[in-house]
């Protein structure tokens, strides 16, 4: 196919006109575009997808969950306030931290009136299980039967019973301004080419930029193109491009959510993603290619993450564990969904064996000699790598080398908006008719330098409380 230049001509017959557009139908685009279309406005939203597995949905397929700092929206304000700031050392800007514990409620709510059901933080239904062998299109739990599914489809109805207009497969190339600097709507382009759609507000609902392997290692680290991610094909970026094109800030860029420890065949079959691997780590004793034990495994892959990819020097790590570790009931069933699927187990009856199968250096037999005198004594914080919790010693075969590299679900930086949802520029001054919700502005949610949780504080809360805002303030406005 013949690329198209932003250059090229604009089908000026085709210009489409409406008092709001979204950019994106994941999970913020549907809920900003409904709620704006609630209240008389006329919509239209764009995805330079298909409309399919994907979308409407985005990453709330896979993930599922809607929580602040893992508490219920509807939660009293003083809670989650404590949590929110727990989990990002209090680096919230104070007014979005307000804003969003005081609509939380009232969000949680307006969602279960479009559908959405409940099982604590959890939508139902939803599958039993997560790796994409099963859940893909046509697995035996295909998540096109789930209840965040059910809930986007449903919103996407009612946007059309709204006269709201859905243009799949097309693609925000760049915004357009007037002699204001006020955005005034933004090219776009389709199959027969780009055209202009003039808007009184524009709604960035774009997503990360997960598969921009440029971004990736400007932003998370050296090793940021080569790690795995668990994410669908549309986060490419294009949203931050378009804003930093017109002035817009920026936060947190360089946050993501290292959720897990994938199994290193990973690259290469898909259908092993979601086997997650965090249990049997937390359980076993991680080492580098040399046998070394190089991190605290009670930490967990949101600090192991940045700290393998952050760095060049560890690309992949491996998991040791035992027979009496491989048996404990978190353990086992993470271990066989690699196995069904085809990722790389190596076995010995021996430290020596398995350590020679999985091309592990001999000094891993000494880190596990080392490990278990300091267990056996409860000295682990003693080693030369500190081990803080759950100790478990390394000593009935047959022993396991799983290896894994780490991975994300999600980039956290943003642009910056204010309580309205209306993003700023690099003077903190609002950019007149552009708004952002979702993974477009999750940033502005982030904390702490290296904060154990990123900008974990629960970005699809995030997403569906700042799109309520967006979708209310641009009609506001």
């Amino acid at each position: 196919m013949k690329a198209t230049s932003i250059d090229a001509p604009v089908i000026a017959e085709k210009e489409l006109i409406c008092d709001v557009l979204v950019v994106g139908m994941g999970f913020a685009g549907p809920v900003a575009a409904l709620r704006a279309a609630e209240q008389g406005a006329k919509v239209i939203v764009i995805d330079k997808q298909a409309r399919g597995w994907w979308t409407p949905g985005g990453i709330m397929l896979i993930h599922a969950e809607l929580h602040l700092a893992f508490r219920q929206l509807d939660a009293p304000e003083a809670e989650l306030t404590k949590g929110l700031n727990e989990c990002t050392d209090r680096m919230i800007p104070p007014d979005l931290l307000d804003v969003t514990v005081r609509n939380a409620g009232r969000a949680y709510r307006w969602l279960q009136d479009n559908g959405a059901e409940f099982t604590g933080i959890r939508f139902k239904p939803q599958g039993p299980n997560r790796v994409w062998g099963r859940i893909k299109p046509g697995g035996i739990y295909d998540l096109k039967d789930t209840g965040v599914k059910k809930l986007t489809v449903n919103m996407e109805s009612k946007i059309k019973e709204k006269d709201g207009r859905i243009l799949y497969e097309t693609k925000a190339i760049r915004f357009l301004t007037n002699v204001r600097g006020e955005v005034i709507g933004l090219m776009a382009r389709d199959k027969d080419g780009q055209f202009n759609i003039k808007a009184k507000s524009v709604i960035l609902c774009t997503g990360g930029y997960e598969q921009n392997n440029e971004m990736m290692v400007k932003y998370i680290g050296p090793r940021g193109d080569e790690i795995v991610r668990y994410v669908g094909p549309w986060g490419t970026g294009d949203g931050f491009k378009m804003c930093e094109e017109i002035g817009a800030a920026m936060r947190s860029m360089n946050h993501a959510a290292f959720s897990h420890y994938y199994s290193l065949d990973s690259y290469w079959k898909e259908d092993v993603l979601g086997a997650y691997l965090d249990d049997v780590a937390a359980n076993g004793i991680i080492v580098n290619r040399d046998g070394h034990r190089f991190v605290d495994e009670s930490l967990g892959p949101r600090i192991v993450g940045p700290i393998m990819t952050k760095t060049s020097i560890y690309k992949t790590g491996w998991i040791i564990i035992d027979h009496a570790i491989y048996s404990l009931p978190g353990v086992k069933p993470k271990v066989e969904d690699v196995r069904e699927f085809g990722g790389t187990i190596h076995t010995g009856e021996t430290i020596e064996e398995v350590a020679k199968k999985a091309g592990i250096g001999p000094r891993l037999a000494l880190t596990i000699r080392e490990f278990n005198k300091a267990a056996g004594e409860e000295k682990t914080a003693e080693l030369e790598v500190p081990r803080t919790t759950k100790v478990n010693q390394i000593s009935t075969g047959p022993f396991y080398a799983i290896p894994f590299v780490p991975g994300i679900v999600a980039t956290y930086g943003g642009v910056l908006v204010d309580r309205n949802a209306q993003v700023l520029d690099l003077d903190k001054k609002p950019i007149p008719g552009l708004y952002a919700a979702g993974l477009s502005m999750v940033g502005s949610m982030c904390g702490g330098t290296e904060n154990s949780a990123g900008a974990y504080v629960g970005f699809q809360a995030v997403a569906l409380i700042f799109a309520l805002l967006a979708g209310e303030s641009v009609v506001k406005r």
